[in-house]
């Protein structure tokens, strides 16, 4: 499992694959689970806000077998996808077997890769998530790829989450941001 505790507010990222120059939404495999991580340019306080402590919901949209994490924020939609078969770190069928839901999303700032915030949460759907992912057991690499990019051109995020198979709600996270001044507050 990883450390939170060696992940610090205002500092790079330990991982500098993961560190973007400009918008960017990805996954990372953890030992049971996932992170998402999101790099935003002109982060507005809002959305920072609706990141780190509002209430928000997720939703999976699957096209050719391959499923896509939506998240809605209200002021921010993203979405992202994980290729099983990229998965070198663990035992694919042991992590697409495991129960555990508890993904961190992260918000970096671009160029640097500084950590502004981060937020562990339950992920409501990840039960369905993993037995999407067992389905891609069967194809190659590429082909996941290839349709993941297929939907991404095919489907805005907005109309993922409309055809979207699974809904959830993550609650706020207790977590209060006050003022626009309070820079790297959690």
């Amino acid at each position: 499992m990883i450390d939170i505790t060696s992940y610090s507010l205002g500092r790079p990222f330990p991982e500098e694959r993961y560190i973007s120059s400009q918008d960017s939404v990805v996954a990372r495999i953890t030992p049971h689970s996932f992170d998402v991580i999101v790099t935003l340019d002109n982060l507005t306080f809002e959305e920072r806000k609706a990141i780190v402590s509002d209430k928000f919901y997720v939703s999976i949209f699957v096209h050719k077998q391959i499923p896509h994490v939506v998240f809605d924020f209200g002021v921010y939609k993203c979405n992202v996808s994980i290729n099983i078969q990229k998965i070198n770190s663990v035992n694919q069928q042991d992590w697409a077997y495991d129960k555990e839901n508890t993904v961190t999303l992260y918000l970096l700032e671009p160029c640097t890769g500084n950590i502004i915030n981060f937020r562990m949460i339950k992920f409501p759907l990840m039960t369905e998530l993993k037995y999407l992912f067992r389905l891609q057991f069967s194809l190659t690499k590429e082909t996941i790829d290839s349709r993941a990019k297929e939907a991404e051109q095919l489907y805005s995020v907005q109309e993922m989450e409309n055809y979207s198979l699974f809904y959830g709600e993550v609650p706020e996270s207790g977590i209060k941001i006050e003022t626009t001044e309070e820079e790297y507050l959690f």
